[in-house]
């Protein structure tokens, strides 16, 4: 019985596996691959879309997934426009399901609003951790450069 109930629990989380893994994907497919100039708009919005539908998803590993793959496409392409993700960003920071979805919210937040941040990351975190695998070590160093900032004294 306990078999059954098991390969029956597996089963039923499958879809959302592979959702999850769709998310996770989408980065490295899309966001970081070099596209010729007439599939580059396409491809970019695609991903930009899951990322989207990634941050409105009841499970809250996707909704972090979502939000590391904006700050990579961010730091890849910082001429798009991510008023929209900004905005859901913030709603997060306050509403977002847990703790840490809304601590990754915030922090996601400020570094969208202010790319210059990234200057103060350590250049070898970003060499290590910029993997969706590795994201919660890349926000240990996100967090670092702003308490960088905070805490500089004149």
């Amino acid at each position: 019985m306990k078999k059954v109930t098991l390969i029956t629990l597996f089963i039923a989380a499958l879809p959302i596996l592979s959702q999850a893994q769709q998310l996770a994907y989408a980065n490295t497919t899309v966001a970081r691959t070099e596209v010729n100039n007439r599939t580059f708009g396409s491809r970019l919005d695609k991903a930009y879309d899951a990322f989207m539908r990634g941050l409105n998803h009841p499970m809250p590993a996707i909704v972090e997934s979502s939000m590391f793959n904006l700050l990579v496409l961010r730091i890849d392409y910082p001429e798009l426009d991510f008023t929209t993700a900004l905005e859901k960003l913030d709603d997060l920071s306050v509403n977002g399901a847990n703790s840490v979805v809304r601590y990754k919210a915030y922090i996601t937040t400020e570094f969208m609003k202010d790319p210059g941040l990234f200057l103060e990351v350590d250049p070898e975190d970003f060499n290590l951790y910029m993997d969706v695998e590795k994201a919660d070590h890349f926000y240990v160093a996100l967090t670092k450069a702003i308490q960088n900032q905070l805490t500089m004294i004149d």
